[in-house]
């Protein structure tokens, strides 16, 4: 376990380094890409669920005066890197880190878009939605469902041990 610790303490802040901040990370793209996509998505969204809002590009144009943009902090890259960081850590065979790290890709970006999708809707009821819905549930509940989404990992793959790890 403190060989997972420390891999997962060195690893959650250089991935964080190399794509996260804009400003100095040489791999920023990825998520501007991640944005693009959150953007891509949320506009299908919009249009799916008829929402009165107008898309142009990563901005909301709500009805009711709201604006909002689609921000690189909104598109669940934060999660992603974190259980990216939490998947590469654990010591199982790489196959099971690929399939679920693929896997949970997929289900965090999804959870990413209802997030989305219903902050937007509370902010085409009342603005003042706004910090409540994105905050406390959007944040939070992502976190909840990335640590969850990881705990499911670490039920369904068995731990490489270590040689001699008996003998002590």
């Amino acid at each position: 376990m403190f060989r997972y610790t420390l891999l997962y303490i060195i690893l959650g802040p250089v991935l964080f380094g190399l794509i996260y901040f804009e400003d100095f990370s040489p791999l920023f793209f990825l998520n501007d890409l991640q944005t693009d996509l959150t953007t891509l998505l949320v506009t299908y969204g919009v249009a799916f669920f008829d929402l009165p809002i107008t898309m142009q590009g990563p901005l909301m144009f709500f009805d009711n005066g709201a604006k909002l943009i689609i921000h690189y902090t909104c598109n669940a890259m934060t999660p992603v890197l974190l259980y990216t960081a939490a998947i590469v850590s654990y010591p199982t065979w790489i196959k099971n880190k690929i399939i679920w790290l693929i896997g949970g890709y997929v289900v965090l970006v999804a959870l990413n878009l209802v997030r989305m999708l219903l902050v937007s809707y509370a902010v085409t009821i009342d603005p003042d939605y706004f910090h409540w819905t994105h905050n406390y549930i959007g944040r939070y509940g992502m976190g909840v469902l990335t640590l969850t989404i990881f705990y499911i990992f670490t039920q369904h793959v068995s731990v490489l041990s270590r040689p001699d790890s008996s003998h002590k």
